[in-house]
């Protein structure tokens, strides 16, 4: 399917050199320094080294509009960030524990269909210059997009490059058109980040992060999505969730024009198994970092690849799967099957903090 063309403004964030040189060490602090970092818009309260950094969390740091620049030592989490006075937050609210990420838009309550801005984190990814679509996606934070590996393992090799060839669309609805109320931005991608242990035969680690060249600023149809960490979401068997995309709605219709919902119960993992089993032969094993999910006539479809598996835990929604691969489309007894994200919490983290 070829997505419309929108020619958009680009702008690069500048940093200002901060102590280039400096050894940035952070002191361990006690009682009211070492508590409530973060409030409301404003830092109330942190560790400050004579360097003038504070020794905080990374998401922390971001969450507050400052500027990280090493780690601090006292944790793998924690960086010495700057953060200039009357600092505002900037760009989108990555940290999957805080109250700004997963929130939804206005649902009609409609089966199948999903309203403009109802899931403000869907994105697609888009070769240039024809716009052609490649796959789904999902905005994280302001400058990282998750989506499956096999959606942009090819694309590896000229990654020297990759400005020029893949971008993301975030805040889109109906790709029908240009006139929609809510607009949608692109942004073009600088790098991509594979999971090293990615099998593209077996779809294995089926994982990849994509990092914008400019940040995303929160709009009303434009948000980040909550990364889960390991107890966030009870991912129990016919837990309600839903996959999103612009994927065909059967095996024989074409395409959605407008961003379809699909509410899908998650599969017990054993079960699971044992249906795969019954379609690839007993020698298949499903492996704990998948998860099923779908019923007959519920599923992902052709063009839903790379976009996210979502469940709702106490009013926010949390990414917890990546459509990987399926057999067909809501065939009776057979699930769709999803990169389970909360098995990646360490990887996604170290990845990002590696490109500060």
């Amino acid at each position: 399917m070829e997505y419309k063309i929108l020619h958009l403004d680009n702008r690069k964030r500048h940093y200002s050199e901060i102590l280039q040189y400096l050894l940035l060490i952070c002191f361990m602090v006690s009682g009211s320094l070492a508590q409530d970092f973060f409030t409301g818009n404003n830092i109330i309260g942190s560790a400050h080294s004579h360097f003038g950094c504070d020794c905080m969390e990374y998401w922390t740091c971001i969450l507050g509009g400052g500027t990280p620049h090493s780690y601090c030592g006292l944790t793998d989490h924690d960086v010495c960030c700057f953060v200039p006075e009357n600092a505002a937050p900037i760009g989108i609210l990555p940290t999957p524990s805080a109250s700004q990420c997963g929130r939804k838009g206005f649902d009609s309550g409609r089966d199948g269909k999903a309203e403009m801005g109802e899931w403000p984190w869907h994105a697609a990814i888009l070769e240039k210059p024809q716009d052609l679509y490649v796959c789904g996606s999902t905005l994280i934070d302001e400058y990282w997009v998750l989506t499956a590996a096999h959606c942009v393992d090819d694309y590896v090799p000229y990654v020297s490059g990759i400005r020029e060839i893949l971008k993301v669309r975030v805040g889109e609805y109906d790709v029908s058109t240009t006139s929609e109320p809510l607009k949608h931005q692109e942004f073009n991608v600088s790098d991509i980040k594979i999971h090293p242990q990615f099998d593209n035969a077996t779809l294995v680690n089926d994982i990849a992060l994509l990092r914008l060249e400019t940040p995303v600023k929160r709009k009303q149809n434009i948000d980040v999505v909550c990364v889960p960490g390991q107890t966030d979401v009870d991912l129990v068997p016919k837990k309600i969730c839903y996959v999103t995309g612009w994927g065909r709605r059967n095996e024989e219709s074409e395409h959605s024009v407008i961003l379809k919902e699909i509410s899908v119960p998650l599969w017990d993992q054993q079960k699971c198994d044992a249906s795969l089993k019954a379609q690839f032969g007993p020698g298949y094993n499903l492996p704990l970092t998948a998860l099923c999910a779908g019923a007959e006539g519920r599923d992902a479809c052709d063009g839903d690849g790379g976009g996210p598996l979502v469940c709702e835990e106490g009013g926010q929604w949390f990414q917890v799967g990546i459509v990987s691969f399926g057999i067909g489309c809501g065939r009776k007894g057979v699930p769709g099957v999803y990169t389970r994200v909360q098995s990646y919490q360490t990887w996604l983290e170290d990845t990002i903090l590696s490109q500060l």
